[in-house]
């Protein structure tokens, strides 16, 4: 599964969302397919703050690398991420997927007419 995280180099594409629809296809539950995405996302965001780090640590004028904002903006953003993900799992046990299908496709075709 974690192999189809690779759409999400597609512009558009959402790595959780081709996660989701493929497990969804492939017949595991909500519940199970909306845990297993937000698993799979912990090594692509430890290998993104990992760049960043490297990245910024080469800058000279980038000043000191983890200050006082940094910190407050890391735990305000792990902070509510949580929360997401508690309130989506809770969503997913009740609800179907079906509303953000629906969101996505007649977003997309919104993009697409106004490009015409």
């Amino acid at each position: 599964m974690a192999s189809f995280s690779v759409l999400a180099l597609i512009p558009g594409v959402s790595r959780s969302g081709a996660i989701l629809t493929i497990m969804r296809f492939f017949g595991f539950q909500r519940q199970f397919s909306v845990e297993y995405s937000n698993l799979l996302s912990i090594p692509v965001i430890i290998g993104a703050m990992i760049f960043m780090i490297v990245n910024s640590s080469l800058d000279s004028s980038f000043g000191s690398l983890i200050n006082f904002h940094t910190s407050i903006i890391f735990f305000l953003s792990f902070f509510f991420s949580i929360i997401f993900i508690y309130f989506l799992v809770m969503w997913v046990k009740r609800f179907s997927l079906f509303i953000f299908v629906v969101y996505r496709v007649s977003f997309g075709l919104w993009i697409l007419l106004a490009l015409i």
